[in-house]
């Protein structure tokens, strides 16, 4: 079943993932980030999977974690990366 999301709201998601995107120097988040810009902005996995050069199921790993992190409340993107991450390890 799709989610009905406020064109605003939605927008509003897009637009604060391209300015996080824009200071990101990590490549492989850039990637994280760029595969849920992606599904925010309708691609099916596959699209993304063959756009970014990795698996669907790795790209639906991404979008299950954005998925259960925006349910959950939590901030927009810390799922995308380990504790390590935070830490600076």
């Amino acid at each position: 079943m799709k989610q009905i999301i406020n064109h605003d709201y939605l927008e509003s998601r897009i637009q604060g993932l391209e300015r996080v995107m824009k200071k990101e120097k990590n490549r492989r988040l850039y990637e994280r980030y760029q595969a849920i810009l992606l599904h925010l902005k309708g691609y099916t996995n596959i699209q993304i999977a063959k756009i970014i050069g990795r698996s669907n199921v790795t790209i639906g790993t991404y979008v299950k974690r954005y998925q259960q992190a925006r349910i959950a409340g939590e901030k927009p993107f810390p799922f995308l990366w380990s504790t390590c991450h935070y830490m600076n390890v």
